[in-house]
């Protein structure tokens, strides 16, 4: 957003508040290593008021100078705080992760913290006027759109979308060689170990993913007490034989129900070695991601039945783009 509109004589900002929305945009992202980044913001913040009232012919004693600074530190403190808070809240994160979209959100609102701060201090001690209701408006709009470029170029750099900075779709080409058939319930049967196994196999009602004949079942037990889980060693050799398709290097053979929560799995009757897909270069960076998403699902249903495990499955697909 360029400064005053591109028309100084109509939008005009005497106390530099405007300007100051690049507190609330640059870090009102920053996670991690919270007091070396709010010494950075109070320092810039400091730096930048202490710089607009020297450029206006204000700063005549060290008290001013002073003054200056620790007016623009203030407001630095706040805009990284509240912009904080709200880019986390956003779904912001590390990486480039939340995106446009939560940078926006940290940049807007730690603009509208800092900048009220910044006028105030600088009207009781320089004797500037106020800032206008528009000129507050237009610093929050400034402030939203800087820190959403920044956070969208940064989940560009880091192979995720730009406004939301989720993962990107690996765009390996693995066709659906199966038909999308409506979801029944499988006929299940207690195994000798009281658990639940499957008869035949639930179809997944979305191209790309696979149904692995004769895979190896995931958990081991010893005297009905599960002791271990286990990838089947032929997972990829038999994704490459449903799908039709062997990708090479340029994708890895993912297993839709990930074998950390197998028993979850396995006691609604699903064989997690039986179900998978193709996932480009995405895979290893939102393996973790993944994994708590299902974590998440299962605290949320602890007793998830086979239907809505497997619409979960699809959800999951759609928001990690594989």
């Amino acid at each position: 957003m360029r400064y005053a509109l591109n028309n100084p004589l109509v939008y005009t900002d005497p106390s530099g508040e405007i300007i100051f929305t690049i507190i609330g945009a640059i870090f009102a992202p920053v996670t991690g290593g919270a007091s070396l980044a709010i010494g950075i913001a109070m320092d810039v913040g400091g730096a930048i008021n202490l710089g607009i009232k020297a450029s206006q012919g204000q700063i005549n004693t060290f008290g001013d100078g002073l003054a200056a600074y620790g007016i623009g530190a203030a407001a630095g403190a706040v805009g990284y705080a509240t912009g904080g808070a709200a880019f986390a809240a956003a779904g912001g994160a590390v990486g480039g992760a939340g995106g446009f979209l939560a940078g926006f959100a940290g940049g807007a609102v730690g603009s509208a913290y800092a900048m009220p701060i910044q006028s105030i201090g600088n009207s009781m001690y320089f004797g500037d006027p106020m800032m206008t209701p528009e000129q507050y408006a237009i610093g929050i709009l400034g402030g939203g759109m800087l820190g959403g470029s920044i956070q969208g170029i940064s989940a560009l750099a880091n192979g995720k979308t730009f406004w939301t900075g989720g993962p990107r779709s690996s765009g390996v080409p693995v066709p659906g060689t199966t038909p999308r058939p409506k979801i029944d319930m499988p006929e299940t049967k207690l195994n000798t170990d009281g658990m639940r196994s499957q008869i035949k196999p639930m179809p997944m009602p979305d191209e790309g993913i696979h149904y692995l004949d004769n895979a190896k079942n995931a958990i081991k037990y010893s005297d009905g007490v599960p002791t271990k889980i286990v990838r089947d060693p032929n997972f990829r050799r038999n994704l490459i034989s449903a799908s039709g398709i062997d990708p090479g290097k340029a994708a890895q053979a993912h297993h839709i129900f990930p074998l950390e929560h197998a028993i979850n799995f396995n006691n609604a009757g699903i064989n997690p070695n039986s179900y998978g897909a193709w996932w480009g270069s995405g895979h290893l960076n939102n393996a973790y991601n993944y994994n708590q998403a299902w974590g998440s699902f299962f605290r949320a249903n602890p007793g998830a039945s086979q239907s809505q495990i497997f619409r979960e499955a699809t959800r999951l697909k759609i928001i990690f783009g594989y």
